[in-house]
C-alpha cells in the first residue's frame, strides 16, 4: 500500500464513517454524477498539509482555498462556493480531522524509518 492508498484509508475510516453523505459505514452516497472532493484532491490536499508549516488553521485553510478549492467547479472567480456556504463541501467541513490524519500517518512514518535506522 502506498502512502496516498493508506492516507486514504484513513479518511474513510476516520471521515466518511461521520460523512453527511455517507452511511455511517464509510459508503458514499453521493450521486453517480458527483464525485467526493476528498477523493478527488487528495494529492493536492496532502501536498497542501504537507507543505504547510504552520499551526495555524486559518492559514492552511487559507492554502487549501488557494491551492485545491480553486480547482473545483463549484469554486466561483470571486473565492466564494455554494456548497461551503451550503456547509455541504466534504473538504470544508472536514478538513481539521484531514490535517490530522496527514500529521499522524507523517509522523508515523518518520518514527518508522527511525526505528528501522536503528535495527
Amino acid at each position: 500500500m502506498n502512502l496516498q492508498q493508506y492516507y486514504w484509508q484513513q479518511i474513510r475510516e476516520k471521515v466518511c464513517t461521520q460523512c453527511m453523505h455517507g452511511d455511517a459505514k464509510g459508503n458514499c452516497s453521493l450521486s453517480t454524477t458527483e464525485e467526493c472532493a476528498l477523493k478527488v484532491y487528495l494529492p493536492e490536499i496532502i501536498s497542501v498539509v504537507a507543505n504547510a508549516h504552520t499551526d495555524s488553521y486559518e492559514r492552511q485553510l487559507y492554502k487549501l482555498r488557494r491551492h485545491v478549492c480553486i480547482l473545483c467547479d463549484w469554486q466561483m472567480p470571486d473565492m466564494t462556493c455554494q456548497k461551503r456556504t451550503e456547509g455541504t463541501c466534504a473538504l470544508e467541513r472536514y478538513y481539521p480531522i484531514i490535517i490530522e490524519i496527514i500529521k499522524d500517518a507523517r509522523k508515523k512514518l518518520q518514527n518508522a524509518e527511525v526505528d528501522s535506522a536503528f535495527t
